[in-house]
């Protein structure tokens, strides 16, 4: 489906800023010998962000969606291609296919995996994803030696290593002494495990500051180079990297006659309001609807003028997907 031909609402995207910090990212986690997986799953498998993250530096692209695997693949970046989300079972054949490898949480698709790559004769690499009480996606850590020792029975794959997840929300503290429990988990396999994967953006800010525990040896990198974020919920900006990466602009279509407040051609269909931070001087976001956004104002605004909004990840990844995002880059 084509995206709407309006001017606006617009993201810009400034693949410049995106490089100069996938290669802040690269440069920082190699020096503590941590490996990058660049992740595009925010921008929708944007092929052109991709090509920007690889020129930073990373290696490897991981996306949750074959889709935009696809057209990564498509556009010849020439890094390897991971599928971050465990692929159901009828995207089995599809995942081998498209992806180089991916992460993985449930037995009988991992065997329908398998069997696949042996029709093909190739081998698909894996991470074995690990639910420490981390709320999303995983394997009982109870269950871990088993698995392992069943993935490395199964001719056509290639077990990589260990992969945890966290929630944006999730503190520090708390990180440290899960990734320690995750660290001891990986060392206590019999089988070897290149990779212990110790999650995405919130646990770059371990890895700066010297206290992401020993052995954790690669991460899952979205939020940090896209936006210059360690997580958008706050926000939490990483200093001294770039933050007007991606930027949304609207435009105003009435003003309240009895009161300083304007509404913005922006809703929540685009662009949840808590993940909005106004660029534009003297605007703060009030409420929203599925299609306004109200922002009360300290200077004048008029109708047809410009709002601008640097973005959190979910306004990032809405707009990115939205058919009626005009898309521009810098």
């Amino acid at each position: 489906m084509s995206r709407n031909s309006n001017p606006f609402p617009r993201l810009t995207i400034d693949l410049g800023r995106i490089r100069a910090n996938t290669e802040r990212m690269t440069k920082a986690c190699g020096e503590r010998g941590i490996e990058v997986m660049g992740v595009t799953k925010g921008v929708c498998g944007d092929v052109r962000v991709g090509r920007a993250l690889v020129d930073g530096g990373v290696t490897t692209l991981g996306d949750a969606r074959l889709d935009n695997l696809t057209a990564l693949r498509e556009t010849g970046l020439g890094v390897g291609l991971w599928l971050l989300r465990s692929p159901s079972p009828n995207e089995a054949a599809a995942c081998v296919e498209i992806a180089d490898g991916s992460l993985q949480s449930e037995l009988e698709t991992l065997r329908l995996v398998a069997a696949e790559a042996r029709r093909r004769t190739t081998a698909h690499r894996v991470l074995l994803t690990v639910d420490i009480d981390t709320g999303r996606e995983g394997i009982h850590p109870d269950d871990i030696p088993t698995m392992c020792e069943e993935v490395q029975a199964l001719d056509g794959l290639e077990l990589d290593g260990l992969a945890i997840y966290f929630d944006f929300k999730c503190a520090p503290s708390e990180q440290r002494q899960t990734l320690q429990t995750f660290v001891e988990l990986a060392q206590s396999s019999s089988a070897p495990l290149r990779i212990v994967s110790g999650g995405a953006s919130n646990v770059l800010e371990l890895a700066l500051d010297g206290t992401l525990p020993r052995g954790v040896n690669h991460l899952r990198l979205g939020t940090a180079p896209l936006l210059g974020l360690f997580t958008s919920h706050g926000p939490r900006p990483i200093d001294g990297w770039e933050r007007d990466t991606c930027v949304a602009e609207a435009e105003v279509i009435e003003v309240k006659r009895d009161r300083p407040e304007a509404l913005v051609a922006l809703g929540h269909v685009d662009a949840p309001m808590d993940y909005l931070y106004p660029i534009t001087p003297g605007i703060e976001t009030v409420r929203q609807s599925s299609d306004h956004t109200v922002v009360r104002f300290r200077e004048p605004l008029e109708v047809s003028d410009t709002v601008r909004f640097r973005v959190g990840y979910y306004a990032m990844t809405r707009l990115s997907a939205s058919r009626y995002t005009q898309i521009v880059y810098c």
